[in-house]
């Protein structure tokens, strides 16, 4: 019944819905909604990450980029 005044958010992977029929959620829908401490601290990390990397050069980024992508080729080379 509440579908259409439901809003759905993403952040970092979870999905939570916020509307007023989730007022109704027993108590374990709504600590499987709540991050975990876990999560809160790899979210932090990201978001350090992510901040620390916006401060680096478009040529830095980029070489990088590459070479992760030279790892992980190599890494799909080993198992192949």
């Amino acid at each position: 019944p509440n579908a259409f005044c439901r809003k759905q958010y993403v952040r970092a992977g979870q999905m939570i819905f916020n509307s007023a029929g989730d007022d109704n959620m027993d108590e374990h829908q709504q600590q499987q909604q709540q991050p975990s401490e876990a999560e809160r601290i790899m979210e932090q990390a990201s978001r350090e990450g992510a901040n620390r990397i916006k401060e680096l050069s478009i040529a830095e980024r980029t070489k990088r980029a590459m070479m992760a992508e030279a790892v992980e080729d190599r890494i799909f080379s080993m198992y192949d």
